[in-house]
C-alpha cells in the first residue's frame, strides 16, 4: 500500500461578540479544542489557546497543530470559556459557547476559513468564532528579531505607557491573524523588547513577502490596551534593512489612524526600529535527538503534611490498591512519553519535606535509600520505589524547593565536565501539592541552573493556592536574583485538576515546550547536533540484553555494567545539612557493583526487593 502524504496544519482562531460573564470587567477568554473518533460521539481534550485578559473580541496568538488526514473524518469541537480560576477545571470556568465542525470543511472552505456562530444551550446568540487554516512549511528556518520602541505616545493617564508589540500575518481571505505578542515592559516611552526568535513557518508561513502587520499597544492591567500605532511590511523589507542602512537603525513611524483622522497636523505616534531581524537555519529537535542526545527524566515528590494522613482515602499519598493517585498518574503519563528517549532509563528519583525514620527532616532523599545512585530503572522502577518509600516515612514540611534543584543542577554540572555539553538534557519534573516556602532560595536556584541542559516541570496536585508557581513559571515576567537574570525560561507550571481522567492531555501539557526549550539551550551554547548514530543489529542486541537485565531487579539499582551517564556519584549531603546518610560525595572508592546490588538502609529504609530481584521477607511495609 502507497503511503498517503499527511499536511501539518497551523489553525489560528479568533472570536468576535463573546457572552460578557463578568461583572465588573470583560470576560477571559479561552478555546479549547476537541478532536473525536470518526465513529465516536465521546469528545477528548486536543489543544488549547492561550487566555486573553477582558477581552470580548479576542485574536489568539498561540495556534493549534494538528496533522490533516485526507483518509479520516476529523471531528472538531472549538469551546470557549471565561477562565476566572486559573487552577480550576473547566467545570468551575463561565461557559460561552461552542462550534462543532471537521477538518475538512475548514480546508475546504473559501480561503480555508470558516466564520460560524457559537452554539449555547440557554442564549441564541453567543458571539461568533473564525478559525483559518494553513498549511505548515519550512520548519528549520527562523527569524531572530530585536526592536526598540522610540518616543512612544503617552496613554497612561499618571503614568507613562506599558508597551508591548504584536505581529499580525494577512492571510489569503484578506483578514490577518496574530502570530506572535511581545511581553509588556512597564512605564517607558523607549523601551527595548526582549529578542524573540520565530519561526519563519509561524511568522509567514515561508513566503517573506507576505505583508506583516506590527501594532503597538498600552498594556493596561484592569481594561483593553490601547492602541499607539501601527505599520506594515514585508520580511523580505525587514531582512534587508540592515544592509540597507548601514549602521543605522532602520526605523518605521508608528501611524494611529484614529489620531490621523482627528489631528490635521498629525505626524506619528512613536517609531519602531529594528535592531536585529535575521534569517537562521535552525537544527530541529528531531536533529538532535537523531545525533545520540538523551532526553533524561529526574522525579522529585513532595512528602509534606498538606498531603494529608497517608492512611486515609482523602490523602492525595492514599495508596489504593484499585486505583492510581493524582503523584502516581503524573509519573505514569509523563514518564512514559520521556521513558523512550532515555538510552538507559535510568531515573534518579528524590523526596522531599518528609521526617525520615532517624527522625531527621530531609528536603532532599534519595527514595531508594542509595544516597549515592538514587536511579531506578524505567517508569515502573519510579512507581515502584514510590510505593515501597511512602509507608517507611512520615509527612513533615515545609515545602522546599531549592535543595531538589541544586542537587539535580550539581548532577548536571558533573556529567558535562565528564562527558561535554550536548548529550544529556535533563526534564526535572516536581510533583507537589502546595505554595513553596523558600521562594527566593528557589528563584536563586532557577536562575543558576537557567544556563545548563534542564527543564524544570511543576505538576501541582490538590486544590492549594498555586500562586507562586505561576511566578516561577517566568511568563509574566522573567526571574531575577541578586541582579541576575534568568538566561531563559526553563520552567513550567501545569495544574494537574484540570487534565485529571486526562493523562495523556495531561502528558502533552506537561511536555509542550520541552522541545523548544532544548533546541534553544543547544543554539545558545553552540551544541551542534552530532552526526547520526549507525546501529548494528549487534548494538541493538547488545543494548536489549542491558535493558532485560535491568529490568529483572524491578528497578531498585542498575547493574554496574549499565550505569552509563551515572557513574559519577554525588551524595545528597551536599544539598541537605538534615540529611542523615550511611554515604557521602567524597567516598569515590566503593564497590559500584555490590553497592547497587544491596542499596544501602541510609535514613532507615531497607530495600524492599533482594540482589536476585526477589521481593525481601524481611521488608515491613507498616515498620520499614
Amino acid at each position: 500500500m502507497a503511503n498517503i502524504p499527511h499536511s501539518n496544519i497551523e489553525l489560528k482562531i479568533s472570536c468576535r461578540h463573546l457572552l460578557n460573564k463578568d461583572l465588573l470587567s470583560k470576560s477571559d477568554p479561552q478555546v479549547i479544542v476537541y478532536t473525536a473518533a470518526p465513529n465516536s460521539r465521546g469528545w477528548t481534550e486536543f489543544a488549547r489557546t492561550e487566555q486573553i485578559k477582558d477581552n470580548l473580541n479576542p485574536n489568539f496568538a498561540k495556534p493549534v497543530l494538528i496533522t490533516y488526514l485526507f483518509e479520516e473524518v476529523q471531528k472538531l469541537r472549538f469551546a470557549v470559556y471565561d477562565i476566572d480560576k486559573q487552577n480550576g477545571t473547566l467545570d468551575q470556568q463561565d461557559f460561552l459557547g461552542y462550534y462543532e465542525t471537521t477538518l475538512a470543511a475548514i480546508v475546504s472552505a473559501s480561503g480555508q476559513a470558516i466564520q460560524k456562530p457559537l452554539e449555547h444551550p440557554q442564549r441564541k446568540k453567543a458571539g461568533y468564532i473564525k478559525v483559518v487554516a494553513e498549511e505548515q512549511t519550512d520548519l528549520k528556518h527562523v527569524i531572530k528579531m530585536t526592536f526598540h520602541g522610540r518616543d512612544l505616545d503617552k496613554k497612561d493617564f499618571f503614568g507613562k505607557s506599558d508597551p508591548y508589540f504584536q505581529i499580525s500575518r494577512t492571510q489569503e481571505d484578506g483578514t490577518s491573524s496574530v502570530v506572535y505578542r511581545s511581553k509588556h515592559i512597564l512605564k517607558t516611552l523607549d523601551p527595548t523588547w526582549p529578542p524573540a526568535v520565530v519561526p519563519i513557518s509561524t511568522l509567514c508561513n515561508g513566503d517573506l513577502d507576505r505583508q506583516l502587520i506590527f501594532e503597538v499597544y498600552d498594556w493596561d492591567k484592569n481594561g483593553s490596551d490601547d492602541l499607539i500605532g501601527s505599520f506594515s511590511a514585508s520580511a523580505n523589507e525587514l531582512l534587508g534593512s540592515r544592509e540597507m542602512m548601514g549602521a543605522q537603525r532602520k526605523e518605521y513611524a508608528l501611524i494611529n489612524q484614529k489620531k490621523k483622522s482627528k489631528k490635521k497636523n498629525y505626524k506619528c505616534s512613536g517609531y519602531f526600529q529594528v535592531l536585529q531581524f535575521h534569517l537562521e537555519e535552525v537544527p530541529s529537535f528531531l536533529d538532535y535527538l537523531a545525533g545520540g542526545t538523551n532526553l533524561a527524566l529526574a522525579v522529585a515528590i513532595d512528602f509534606t503534611g498538606s498531603n494529608g494522613d497517608p492512611r486515609t482515602p482523602s490523602s492525595l499519598h492514599f495508596l489504593d490498591p484499585n486505583r492510581r493517585n493524582h503523584y502516581q498518574e503524573a509519573i505514569l503519563a509523563v514518564g512514559s512519553i520521556l521513558e523512550p528517549y532515555d538510552s538507559d532509563k535510568q531515573f534518579p528519583v528524590y523526596g522531599f519535606g518528609a521526617k525520615l525514620s532517624d527522625g531527621s527532616i530531609s528536603h532532599c532523599f534519595a527514595l531508594n535509600g542509595d544516597v549515592n545512585n538514587p536511579h531506578v530503572f524505567g517508569v515502573n522502577g519510579v512507581l515502584d520505589v514510590y510505593n515501597h518509600a511512602m509507608p517507611q516515612i512520615t509527612l513533615w514540611g515545609p515545602t522546599n524547593f531549592s535543595p531538589i534543584v541544586n542537587q539535580v543542577a550539581a548532577q548536571i554540572r558533573t556529567e558535562e565536565a565528564r562527558m561535554g555539553p550536548g548529550l544529556n538534557y535533563t526534564v526535572l519534573m516536581i510533583i507537589t501539592d502546595g505554595a513553596i516556602t523558600d521562594q527566593d532560595a528557589t528563584v536563586r536556584a532557577i536562575v543558576e541552573a537557567s544556563s545548563l541542559p534542564l527543564s524544570i516541570v511543576i505538576v501541582g496536585v490538590g486544590n492549594a493556592d498555586f500562586t507562586n508557581m505561576h511566578t516561577l513559571d517566568g511568563d509574566d515576567a522573567p526571574l531575577v536574583s541578586n541582579g541576575r537574570r534568568c538566561e531563559r525560561d526553563i520552567v513550567q507550571f501545569v495544574p494537574f485538576n484540570q487534565y485529571s481522567g486526562n493523562p495523556h492531555l495531561l502528558a502533552k501539557e506537561v511536555l509542550a515546550e520541552i522541545p523548544d526549550q532544548m533546541v534553544g539551550f543547544m543554539r545558545a551554547h553552540g551544541v551542534k547536533p552530532r552526526m547520526r548514530r549507525a546501529h548494528s543489529f549487534a548494538s541493538i542486541a547488545s543494548q536489549d540484553s542491558l535493558a532485560s537485565r535491568s529490568a529483572t531487579i524491578s528497578g531498585f539499582a542498575p547493574p554496574a555494567a549499565n550505569l552509563g551517564r551515572h557513574a559519577t556519584a554525588i551524595g545528597l549531603r551536599n544539598h541537605d545539612p538534615n540529611q542523615m546518610a550511611t554515604g557521602s560525595a567524597s567516598n569515590t572508592n566503593i564497590n559500584r557493583s555490590q553497592t547497587l546490588m544491596h542499596p544501602p538502609s541510609a535514613q532507615g529504609f531497607l530495600p524492599a526487593y533482594t540482589s536476585n530481584g526477589q521481593p525481601n521477607t524481611s521488608y515491613d511495609s507498616k515498620r520499614g
